[in-house]
């Protein structure tokens, strides 16, 4: 800042509050730049939540098939047996019927 001779106040005191303002502008970029900042880390804290989100979803969704894989199995274990089965009884009963006493 330059210095002025004594006795110009007025003049000083304008150099002064021109500083002043300067440095209010200055501030006050500095807080949009740091509102920007927040948002901006905001944003990416809901992106990474999301993305937990979705992994734990996917998890989940694993699980539940694999089990439903299982059960799956075993009802078809279920209906095959009978599906062989029944030809089986038939012919058993058929035999038991058509012998002669």
């Amino acid at each position: 800042m330059p210095t002025l001779p004594e006795g110009n106040w007025p003049e000083y005191q304008k150099l002064v509050l021109f500083e002043l303002e300067r440095h209010n502008r200055i501030i006050e970029a500095l807080h949009q730049d740091i509102s920007s900042f927040k948002a901006q880390l905001a944003s990416r804290n809901e992106l990474a939540e999301l993305r937990n989100d979705h992994v734990m979803f996917k998890e989940r969704v694993a699980s539940e098939m694999s089990a439903l894989k299982i059960k799956s199995s075993s009802w078809g274990a279920v209906a095959g047996a009978l599906a062989a089965l029944v030809p089986i009884i038939m012919m058993v009963m058929f035999q038991m019927l058509t012998r002669k006493p």
